[in-house]
């Protein structure tokens, strides 16, 4: 609402997830199998997404014709990726924007399954997923900074477990307030908040 009556031109705001749950898109129902966890819905689109305790999730909103970011939807989609990028390879994580790949086998269900060339990957693990909701006036993005295992935490849903993330934390040595930290400087650099 504030983007949309021009009071503010940007946000960035992210919490360390304390709790086992899914998120879904708005405009898709929860599966039955799911109901029994913790959950709630996002205003912008993609599959069910599996959240473990120490996970970043992160919204930002921009103004589409922001004096700093690109105007264009796949280049501030590209700045987004990059700049998170960025800021864990500050922190010595070994991520890369995916970018194009060939697919198979994907299900629109879950967010892990199908790919979005913005998003970041360790290995060959996705760990930070996005998706975007734009309006007229405004460009939200919703996303997650996988940092747990996630089978550490829905063991009771293994059947699922081509759809989990091993997490940054498998294979990397940094604690969650570091990359919060990290994010909020070079935002501060950039002028962004």
């Amino acid at each position: 609402k504030n983007l949309q009556d021009e009071k503010i031109n940007s946000f960035f705001r992210f919490y360390n997830w304390t709790t086992t749950s899914v998120t879904q898109s708005v405009n898709r129902e929860l599966v039955d199998e799911f109901i029994h966890i913790d959950h709630s819905y996002r205003v912008t689109g993609g599959g069910l997404v599996f959240h473990c305790p120490r996970d970043i999730v992160f919204s930002m909103g921009n103004v589409v014709k922001h004096d700093v970011l690109p105007h264009k939807l796949k280049e501030r989609c590209q700045w987004l990726a990059d700049f998170l990028t960025s800021c864990l390879q500050n922190l010595n994580v070994d991520v890369h924007v995916i970018g194009e790949i060939e697919t198979k086998n994907q299900n629109i269900n879950f967010c892990s399954s199908y790919h979005n060339p913005y998003e970041v990957v360790l290995g060959s693990d996705k760990v930070i997923g996005l998706a975007l909701k734009k309006t007229r006036h405004s460009i939200v993005f919703q996303g997650v900074i996988h940092m747990s295992k996630t089978a550490n935490y829905f063991k009771d849903l293994v059947k699922y477990e081509q759809y989990f993330t091993n997490g940054i934390l498998s294979n990397a040595k940094v604690e969650p307030f570091e990359i919060c930290d990290e994010i909020q400087k070079q935002l501060i650099h950039l002028k962004l908040i």
